[in-house]
Order: C-alpha cells, then structure tokens, then sequence
C-alpha cells in the first residue's frame, strides 16, 4: 500500500514540476509587461507636454513636484471608476510620480495615470506612474 502511494505521489509530483516548467518557459517569452492593463481608477492616453514646471505647482490645494502642463490627444482607455471627465484636445496639468527625463514641450507620450482624490473630495487630478514616449 505504501509503494502504491509513493508511486501516486512521485508520479504528481514528476508531472506538476514538468507543468511548472512548460509554464515557465511560456511565461518568459510573455515576460514583457502589458502596459494597457489598466485599473479602475487609471486612465490610458496619448497626450502632448505643453511645459513642464521646474518648481513645484499647486495642485488641488497642496504643492506637488514633477508637474507639466498638457494637452490630451487621445483616450485610449478609462477605468470603471474614473471620475473625472476628460475630453480630446483638454489641457491641465498632470503630475508624474517620478521625475519624468526627455519630456520638453511638444512631446506626445502614452501615459498611465492613476485619479486621486483632491483635499477638499469635489476634484480629483491624475498622477502619471508609468509612460512611453511616442514622437
């Protein structure tokens, strides 16, 4: 009985590791990833930098670092809970997570940017985590 369940578990174990390799194997060659996975509260466009403040900007009431003014060219994804209403050809500033490098004025870059509350819970701004310079 012993050597019919060793065998049962040798035989599970032989093929969940060659599954886990089968895995693997597809899942590196899938390893890049996919940047229009969005969440319910980002937003995916293309938008064109307009200017990009050296100093810190007030945005919803608090100074925030890493601002540029924009204009948005396209939307190509929005999340379930987005709440703010953003149009072709609109501008307003935008804040990046991160200190953005090549961003002069003119660029058009694919931008992921999550919405965030403002203080006051009327207004919400976008925070952009992750972008790809287009031209």
């Amino acid at each position: 009985m012993k050597s019919i369940f060793f065998s049962f578990v040798m035989l599970f174990m032989s093929s969940c590791s060659e599954s886990t390799t089968d895995n693997t194997t597809a899942d590196s060659a899938d390893n890049i990833p996919q940047f229009q996975q969005i969440g319910t509260d980002e937003i995916l466009f293309n938008i064109r930098v307009l200017n990009v403040f050296e100093s810190p900007q007030n945005v919803c009431g608090a100074e925030k670092s890493n601002v540029a003014s924009i204009e948005i060219m396209e939307v190509l994804e929005k999340g379930s809970t987005v709440r703010q209403k953003v149009s072709k050809e609109e501008q307003f500033n935008l804040v990046f997570l991160f200190t953005p490098s090549n961003l002069e004025q003119n660029v058009v870059i694919e931008a992921k940017a999550r919405e965030t509350l403002c203080k006051n819970s009327s207004e919400t701004y976008f925070t952009v985590i992750s972008h790809k310079i287009l031209d």
